[in-house]
């Protein structure tokens, strides 16, 4: 199976191409949010690099959010748009496990908390169960309170996401037991979409109805990314 992976979800573009042997090809820029006119020429010039076509693809994988609105949307309908001609599988992938993957292995509590303005925050709380991390809470919009709350009755825990800058407290020191990632693990990759998608490819869960497929906002009312 290979799938082609994109993510819309913030200021990075990302594209991605992946097969159950481990090969793989990736590309990540900001192009602050100009989404629109990068993304079908970024796919065509990551196939041409890997010798493929579309046709060659068994799936696509769309990180579904949440993120930025418009980004999402001209992810979601470049990916339904070609499903209408290509007829592949899609996955639809939420965007805080895209982050969360950038954490190797830990004993600590990772949190992914992304700026989603007013003091709101898209949160979502994560484990490694041997080798496998899991999502134990689910993505939420969250208020500064209520995120700072879970944050310190989760410690010892590692903090991800363009968040964190709002969150930071005086309370950062060693034996805090919070520690805050480097700034360059705040932004999604394509290829980690692509690993979750090809597993959950292999599971079987795909979308059944492209026609419905939407963005996972969070935005006005709470919208959960089921387990």
């Amino acid at each position: 199976m290979r799938v082609l992976a994109i993510d819309t979800s913030s200021k990075v573009l990302g594209v991605a191409v992946l097969d159950e042997d481990g090969r793989e090809v990736e590309f990540n820029h900001s192009f602050e949010l100009r989404h629109a006119s990068h993304l079908i020429p970024t796919i065509k010039k990551l196939l041409d690099f890997a010798n493929l076509k579309l046709k060659d693809l068994d799936a696509y994988c769309i990180s579904i959010g949440p993120g930025s609105f418009t980004g999402l949307r001209i992810g979601v309908s470049t990916v339904k748009a070609l499903n209408i001609v290509y007829n592949k599988k899609i996955i639809a992938v939420p965007s805080l496990d895209v982050l969360a993957y950038n954490i190797p292995y830990t004993k600590a509590t990772i949190c992914v908390a992304i700026d989603a303005k007013k003091e709101k925050f898209y949160s979502c709380f994560y484990k490694y169960k041997g080798t496998a991390l899991k999502r134990f809470s689910t993505c939420k919009l969250m208020g500064l309170d209520e995120l700072s709350e879970r944050i310190q009755a989760a410690r010892p825990i590692v903090l991800l996401g363009d968040g964190i800058d709002k969150l930071k407290t005086k309370d950062q020191n060693p034996k805090s037991g919070i520690k805050i990632t480097k700034q360059e693990l705040w932004l999604p990759r394509a290829m980690n979409t692509a690993r979750i998608g090809l597993e959950m490819l292999k599971k079987g869960k795909v979308v059944k109805d492209a026609d419905k497929l939407t963005p996972l906002y969070l935005h006005p009312r709470d919208v959960q990314c089921r387990k």
